[in-house]
């Protein structure tokens, strides 16, 4: 349970525009998915609704790590970003919906 609580402190307090902080956030990001714990999802969800306008480099690892999480809750976050100006978030996006939709790996 620590190590969960941990990474979402990294997750929410990283990412104040310094490339250690995006860092961090993005390692946060990719612990959290690969740690399969669903509660996780929300934080991730949070973070890419509000980061997303500011970096599109974050993006793809938290998409990723909610694919991992098979977070459904997701979906709505995910398809109002399919625009995004963003190429790579947005190749994560579509393989995201891809995915989640229709439940593969």
């Amino acid at each position: 349970m620590r190590a969960y609580e941990g990474l979402v402190a990294a997750l929410r307090n990283a990412g104040r525009g310094e490339d250690e902080d995006c860092e961090a956030q993005i390692q946060a990001a990719v612990a959290l998915g690969r740690l399969g714990d669903s509660r996780a999802s929300r934080p991730l969800i949070s973070v890419l609704s509000q980061s997303i306008d500011r970096s599109g480099n974050i993006a793809p690892f938290v998409i990723d790590a909610l694919v991992k999480l098979r977070a459904e809750e997701a979906l709505p976050t995910l398809r109002s970003l399919r625009n995004h100006w963003n190429h790579d978030v947005r190749v994560s996006v579509e393989r995201a919906l891809k995915t989640l939709v229709a439940g593969d790996d």
